[in-house]
């Protein structure tokens, strides 16, 4: 990348002090800039300038004499005709027309964004013979500014002083260059990408940055008005917008986006009793099909880049140790033959790339479509128990046993009878979240040994455990149904034992961000009265598991099940 598109965070610093100390300096250096301009605004000045008669004619057209004669403070680089030549102004009028005919916002119109706010920044930015930093344009692209030249275009004439900001002239356009974001909305393949993601667009208006008047029934008017794009989708994903930071983005081309989407759609219906169904299953399919292909390469350094890239949505090791999850969202050597960038081409953007493709290699087993896992010994897992004495007891594998490491988060809980009749049973529900529709799962309930926390347990405190299953949805008329029917399990002593009780279990409702379940499994034990030498009725359960047929992995459970 060209070394003057990667903005450090201490240039920005260093921008803004130089800004006062320029400022201090005001009287020293604006004496060489001349007198164009003296005494009257910015738009004054420019318009009777000679030599921008082009750049004259784009800001008037455009709109932007308003704001260029407002009590707003500027500092405008206006292009010479020298080298911005008439046919140039005209097509970026012609832009601008056509933005408006398209009513987009003053602020998304490319003939403002990409030229005129490529040419202004906020707030007065003189030079001096020591000035080597950036500026901050209003479009956010940040542009190496020098004592004799801006964004690599020399200064004609510098630091003329209006009522209203700062004027310099330079000898060409500064070179626009899109960021990741903006890139997608300049690609027509991309274009489907883009109208996704822009839907989230939201402008903020910012008070403190905006030149207030009067006051007009009780309310604060304003003369000139800051606003800001936010993006909230942006926020949870990457910002991609963002000049401050780097991005890589794979983005899909329309085609193969064309083709993830209605698959992903099937993965994301809801129950007809819910509100805002149909948005829920367009976001969240749509953002399966993305959501893990941005990578902050503050987080993604070379050369582990080159071994593993981690998505911006990925989970810290952390935060995977602590919860026993698989590491979804990274991916093993990215740039090798068969790699997700392998046969993307390379876009460089003001912060970053984007790898476009049209064979979009990011896997739905790598991202959204995840094993879920419940920890038995969380109670907030924990919906309906059954004659067991309440709470449960949490029981801790210590590093110093050998079953360390080998219980899924090396606890489980004992399920007691409350009872000590020798005919009565112990049961728990536990609540399943964030299970997608129309998924086959195979369904596990995992058994924890006694000798996991009681290495010197009698033989009789060793016995295994009978119980039945039985599990329960919302189907998409939210109605409970009840598909398995019950059947009874028995448990290997002395192992960590994984059983598959269900096998392609599915249901037709997601309950993904619902934040409430719609699926439940019940374990019960079932031990007779005449059993009790041959099973024990207390229940060591470590975890359930939901693994999605097709997952890579999935064989390895399935071997050791019972």
């Amino acid at each position: 990348m060209n070394s003057r598109y990667m903005i450090k965070s201490a240039a920005v610093l260093a921008a803004a002090a130089l800004c006062c100390s320029c400022a201090d300096e005001w009287d020293d250096h604006y004496g060489e800039a001349g007198s164009e301009g003296s005494g009257g605004t910015l738009w004054e000045a420019i318009s009777a300038h000679g030599d921008l008669s082009n750049f004259t004619r784009v800001v008037r057209e455009c709109g932007y004499d308003r704001t260029l004669s407002g009590s707003q403070t500027y500092t405008v680089f206006a292009p010479s005709d020298t080298r911005f030549t008439a046919h140039q102004a005209d097509s970026i009028i012609n832009v601008y027309e056509e933005g408006l005919r398209k009513k987009l916002r003053t602020d998304e119109n490319p003939a403002i964004r990409q030229f005129l706010q490529n040419h202004i920044s906020l707030y007065k930015n003189p030079v001096s013979t020591l000035t080597n930093d950036t500026v901050v344009m209003m479009n956010g692209k940040y542009q190496a500014l020098t004592s004799g030249a801006v964004g690599g275009e020399k200064f004609l004439s510098s630091n003329a002083l209006c009522s209203n900001g700062v004027l310099f002239t330079v000898d060409g356009p500064i070179s626009y260059f899109p960021n990741v974001f903006e890139y997608l909305g300049n690609d027509p393949e991309l274009d489907s990408v883009y109208t996704f993601l822009s839907s989230y667009n939201n402008y903020v208006f910012l008070p403190e940055k905006s030149v207030a008047g009067g006051i007009v029934d009780g309310q604060t008017t304003y003369l000139d008005s800051v606003v800001v794009l936010q993006n909230s989708l942006l926020n949870q994903i990457g910002d991609i917008n963002s000049e401050d930071s780097t991005y890589w983005m794979l983005a899909p081309v329309n085609s193969e986006w064309n083709r993830l989407v209605p698959e992903y759609e099937n993965y994301f219906v809801y129950d007809n009793t819910r509100t805002k169904r149909d948005s829920m299953q367009h976001v969240n399919a749509r953002l399966a099909a993305i959501g893990g292909a941005v990578f902050n390469r503050t987080t993604n350094p070379e050369p582990a880049f080159r071994d593993s890239a981690i998505a911006t949505v990925a989970d810290s090791y952390e935060l995977r140790r602590l919860l026993g999850t698989e590491p979804y969202y990274i991916y093993q050597r990215p740039f090798d033959a068969g790699g997700i960038f392998d046969g993307a081409s390379d876009v460089e953007c003001s912060n970053g790339h984007v790898l476009k493709t049209s064979d979009y290699r990011i896997g739905k087993y790598e991202t959204f479509l995840q094993t879920i896992k419940v920890e038995a010994e969380y109670t907030s897992n924990q919906d309906t128990i059954l004659n067991a004495e309440e709470p449960l007891t949490v029981r801790t594998v210590s590093e110093s046993n050998p079953f360390y490491g080998k219980v899924s988060g090396d606890g489980y809980v004992d399920v007691v009878p409350s009872s000590t009749d020798a005919s009565a049973n112990a049961g728990v529900r536990f609540m399943i979240p964030e299970v997608l529709s129309n998924v086959e799962y195979d369904v596990y309930v995992v058994f924890a040994p006694v000798l996991a926390t009681d290495t010197l347990a009698s033989a009789d405190d060793r016995l295994p455990n009978r119980f039945q299953i039985r599990m329960s949805y919302i189907d998409l008329n939210g109605k409970t149904q009840s598909p398995v029917s019950p059947r009874t399990y028995t448990t290997t002593a002395d192992v960590v034992d994984t059983l598959l009780v269900s096998s392609k279990f599915k249901v037709p409702a997601c309950s993904v961000g619902l934040g409430e379940p719609q699926v439940w499994i019940q374990i019960t034990s079932m031990v007779r009265a005449n059993e009790t030498s041959k099973y024990s009725r207390t229940m060591h359960i470590d975890c359930i598991l939901l693994v999605p047929r097709g997952k890579a992995g999935a064989a390895d459970v399935r071997r050791n099940s019972k």
